[in-house]
């Protein structure tokens, strides 16, 4: 497989994606009818997962029902990753999150047509997601290879950008931030070519990020600002959050506009809490008690972290959770509780071990 692309942070994230591959089987006029009624359903309730997930989640139970009602499989296992995305985007439910996309897996394993073939690369994708959001970035890796792989020889050009996406996402999680930009810019390519405008707006924040840790200031407001018009008019509360995040990683790093930044963080947090997933809440909090701690702000910065952390532990976002961790140690030292600092630095670095180690990163440059 062969890509052409044109070609320190307080927080590099995105979301990664487990998106539905929607294609009716024609094989007779009341069969697509049928389809066409099941798909339906699906796409309202993905473009609904971001601003009412809730009613998203209800759809995709009807979506479910329909399909078997129907004997349809590839639209029931449609259905089932869609709400797999519910379970991984909005609940952080990760172990319910695979229950799901194993049933999809299983259907779409059985056909040996293109769609259920797409089927099956997506779900790679949707595992490399999971792995990604708790810190196996060498299993995350490994999935969005796969899923690469199968994509780009059935020729597909929808799921394929979402997976070059969270790829980008993942060498910005190893501050490897020249891929990171080079897998946004080549993402964007893509959508500009398939005319998805909301997907191009997932990949403007990325690459705003990849392009702030990097010291590339000037072309970062220009992809927020762009993203951020195309939340708005959806009312996509996600990548609104998301602007508002990196806006706000902008006035810390270039500005040092402490002010500012503050007050986007908190625009974001606003956000991630009207959504009601967990994990992005986590992420919010954990950059803005960064902030307040280089404010000064210490009973700021401890009351978020603590706020964060016990959720980062459930939820097994071992990145999180050292960041977290490095936070109250800095308060405490602040407080002149040097012994609970070192205790907490200790705990740290072993985390950090953890999470990305030398042997990890040899593995991931092997597999690219």
């Amino acid at each position: 497989m062969k890509y052409t692309f044109n070609s320190k942070s307080i927080i590099i994230y995105s979301i990664a994606w487990s998106f539905n591959l929607l294609i009716c089987n024609n094989s007779n006029a009341q069969t697509e009818r049928h389809e066409v009624s099941i798909d339906s359903v699906i796409i309202k309730a993905r473009s609904l997962l971001f601003s009412s997930p809730d009613e998203a989640f209800k759809m995709s139970v009807d979506a479910i029902e329909l399909s078997i009602k129907q004997n349809n499989p590839l639209m029931l296992a449609n259905s089932y990753r869609l709400q797999g995305s519910y379970y991984t985007d909005i609940k952080g439910d990760y172990d319910h999150a695979i229950k799901i996309y194993s049933k999809a897996d299983s259907i779409y394993r059985k056909y040996d047509e293109k769609e259920y073939k797409e089927g099956v690369g997506a779900i790679f994708h949707c595992y490399g997601t999971i792995d990604q959001r708790q810190g196996k970035y060498f299993e995350a890796i490994q999935n969005y290879s796969k899923a690469l792989n199968i994509l780009d020889s059935l020729g597909n050009r929808t799921i394929l950008p979402k997976t070059l996406n969270n790829i980008s996402i993942l060498y910005a999680f190893l501050k490897d931030y020249a891929k990171a930009e080079k897998y946004s810019r080549e993402c964007i390519r893509i959508c500009e070519e398939n005319k998805d405008e909301y997907l191009e707006s997932v990949c403007s924040v990325g690459l705003a990020d990849a392009l702030i840790s990097q010291g590339k200031y000037d072309e970062a407001p220009k992809y927020l600002m762009k993203a951020r018009e195309v939340a708005t008019k959806r009312n996509d509360l996600y990548i609104l959050e998301l602007s508002y995040l990196n806006f706000g990683n902008y006035y810390y790093l270039y500005k040092q506009d402490y002010k500012q930044a503050i007050g986007d963080y908190l625009q974001a947090l606003k956000y991630a809490e009207s959504l009601g997933s967990e994990w992005e809440q986590i992420r919010v909090q954990t950059n803005l008690s960064e902030i307040y701690c280089l404010d000064n702000q210490f009973a700021d910065a401890q009351r978020l972290a603590e706020r964060a952390l016990e959720p980062a532990k459930k939820m097994q976002l071992k990145d999180l959770e050292q960041r977290l961790i490095v936070i109250l140690a800095k308060v405490h030292a602040y407080y002149r509780n040097y012994s609970k600092a070192y205790e907490l630095l200790n705990l740290s670095s072993q985390l950090k071990d953890t999470v990305l180690n030398e042997g990890n990163q040899r593995h991931i440059n092997y597999l690219e």
